[in-house]
């Protein structure tokens, strides 16, 4: 279901982070707050002196159809959640509410090649049923559901990996997006995709000659969108399938490649985020705006308006590090606050409330946040307080909780993980 955001006192960050060490450390360089990966369907950093994160602390969160990850200030990830096909890339003898195995609570993510070892990421992002990270020698690394070649292995690369192997190809990776079946990442400017947007390519390919200097990217079923020039204001730019407008352009329209897009999202926003049929930006000036599939009101519109292709703006507070998931998408404002829109039926949106809400709401719980992330039916943020909170289905333990099943409609703490 991420980016390149600091909302407040971002050198702070920057500071800790480069007083924080970990005798585990791989050797290589240690990513700055500014690497943060906010191209997908993690977050945001919102800092206070208060609650600046420790070297244990947990700054980067995303989630895909029933799994969630999460990333540690020290470049460590756990995960937990469904894990039928090794989303989580833990194996497991678990079994949840629907007797698929699954994984509970945060758990240690570890890699097998050359033994196993915990594996350090400065970015990461889930795909609905797989999860890829860049760790901190610019390497990508994939894990779960390979079917159509989205783990970016050249050889089995259509079954499922139940550890994190290596992207194939050698190349050193800026940014990485998981969606429904494909993955992107951007290396020396330019975009590479693997898996159903590039015909099942297993191995990167480069979607086009053009170099827009792109060094952010978000996937989502057969659609894909970065920004050119990232740094400034500037248009979005999106590819890919348009059968509910969520390129931000007529639906009649078709865009194979990302230097040909038009856009009606215009020249002013600083991100774009996607994980299925709709996409949102984030303007400069803190409104959202969405287009595509509107099945849950997650444009902000009435369910009697399917889709559209014209960017709606959804009404809310000033947002950042929105998050999208399968049909609902939420944010931080400027104080930590989160707010959520879009389809609640499984209690996904936070508020109490079980409806589809074409205005974002509130969270509530009295909970602030640095990073938010949104999956299929169920949503999860990194609390100020350093603690895991997640709202939504929980049959599949993709809340983190142990004793899967059933579902909350407000913020329960996740378990402390696993090692």
């Amino acid at each position: 279901m991420r980016r390149s955001i600091m909302l407040v006192a971002v050198s702070l960050l920057a500071l800790t982070l480069a007083a924080c060490t970990d005798d585990n450390s791989p050797t290589g360089p240690v990513p700055s707050a500014s690497s943060k990966n906010l191209t997908g369907l993690g977050g945001i950093i919102i800092e206070r002196p208060p609650t600046r994160p420790g070297p244990n602390d947990f700054v980067d969160i995303t989630a895909g159809d029933n799994h969630t990850c999460a990333r540690k200030i020290n470049n460590k990830v756990y995960c937990w959640g469904l894990d039928n096909l090794n989303q989580t890339g833990y194996s497991t003898t678990r079994t949840c509410y629907y007797g698929s195995p699954c994984t509970d609570r945060p758990t240690l993510l570890m890699k097998a090649a050359g033994g196993w070892d915990t594996l350090r990421a400065s970015k990461l992002d889930a795909g609905s049923n797989h999860t890829c990270i860049i760790d901190t020698l610019n390497d990508a690394w994939c894990w779960g559901d390979g079917n159509w070649g989205q783990l970016g292995f050249a050889v089995g690369s259509y079954s499922t990996s139940n550890e994190p192997l290596p992207v194939v190809g050698g190349l050193k990776f800026t940014s990485i997006g998981a969606g429904s079946g494909s993955t992107c990442g951007t290396s020396g400017g330019l975009m590479y995709c693997w898996g159903k947007l590039m015909n099942r390519a297993a191995v990167p390919t480069l979607v086009s000659t053009y170099n827009g200097g792109y060094n952010n990217v978000t996937v989502g079923d057969l659609h894909a969108c970065t920004t050119e020039n990232p740094g400034y204001p500037v248009r979005p730019v999106c590819w890919g399938n348009n059968t509910y407008g969520q390129l931000g352009i007529d639906m009649s329209m078709i865009q194979n490649a990302p230097f040909a897009v038009g856009t009606f999202f215009g020249n002013s926003v600083v991100r774009a985020t996607t994980q299925q049929n709709f996409t949102c930006v984030e303007q400069t000036n803190g409104t959202v705006q969405c287009a595509g599939s509107n099945s849950n009101s997650q444009l902000g519109l009435p369910t009697s308006t399917w889709a559209t292709g014209t960017p709606q703006t959804i009404v809310a507070p000033v947002l950042h590090g929105v998050s999208t998931g399968t049909a609902h998408a939420c944010g931080l404002d400027a104080s930590g606050n989160a707010w959520c829109w879009g389809n609640g039926y499984w209690g996904q949106v936070g508020n109490g409330d079980a409806s589809a809400n074409p205005t974002a709401l509130a969270v509530t719980g009295g909970h602030t946040y640095r990073a938010i992330a949104a999956g299929a039916n169920h949503t999860c943020a990194i609390g100020t307080d350093n603690h895991i909170y997640c709202w939504g289905t929980n049959h599949e333990g993709q809340l983190g909780t142990m004793y899967p099943g059933g579902w909350v409609s407000t913020p329960v703490q996740a378990l402390d993980p696993i090692l």
